[in-house]
């Protein structure tokens, strides 16, 4: 497998094909920057072994099966690609929040607020940006974050769904995404 690098469409950073995302790539054509978090089309050499582009994703992202538990059930879930201001605001909001966080240098998927006057800052100026978008894309958005190491920062702006108990945007609580507040029946096992 070579290590070859390309960039990101969004903040310029490079993008290196490793085991894992390979991995990913044979059931889906995106994956998300390390850097930013969003969204990109990865299009692979014939051997799957180079990257050949890396672009900005623009059509649907689909999620596969979401499994409700509470139902004990699995609702296939896609959604629209996040409109290209919103993929510039979030890459700010994304690059504010790494400024303002360390990792643990044992294990950096464990993020920390620099100090008090950081997540102040985080949590009053730039989660409540994060918000309207985490609306209306909520995987793609929860996949965002959950890259990047800051998901936790979404979970006040959570609810289950009553009909089927999956995690949702507290705003589409009367509308779920996923299940359509039970109008949407699950596929047939």
């Amino acid at each position: 497998m070579t290590t070859n690098l390309a960039k990101c469409p969004y903040c310029e950073s490079p993008c290196s094909l490793n085991a894992p995302l390979i991995q990913h790539l044979r059931t889906s054509n995106w994956c998300n920057c390390g850097n930013c978090g969003l969204f990109l089309k990865v299009t692979l050499d014939q051997t799957r072994t180079k990257i050949i582009a890396l672009e900005k994703y623009s059509t649907v992202v689909n999620f596969g099966l979401v499994v409700s538990q509470k139902l004990n059930k699995a609702y296939p879930y896609s959604e629209p690609p996040i409109p290209e201001n919103d993929c510039q605001e979030l890459k700010k909001i994304m690059i504010g929040i790494k400024f303002n966080t360390t990792a643990d240098s044992t294990n950096p998927n464990l993020k920390a607020f620099k100090n008090d006057a950081s997540k102040d800052w985080v949590i009053n100026n730039l989660v409540p940006k994060i918000v309207p978008i985490f609306s209306d894309y909520p995987a793609q958005v929860t996949r965002i974050l959950l890259t990047l190491g800051f998901s936790a920062l979404l979970d006040q702006y959570l609810m289950q769904c009553d009909y089927c108990g999956i995690y949702i945007p507290k705003t589409k609580q009367n509308n779920c995404p996923i299940c359509q507040n039970g109008k949407i029946p699950p596929p047939p096992n």
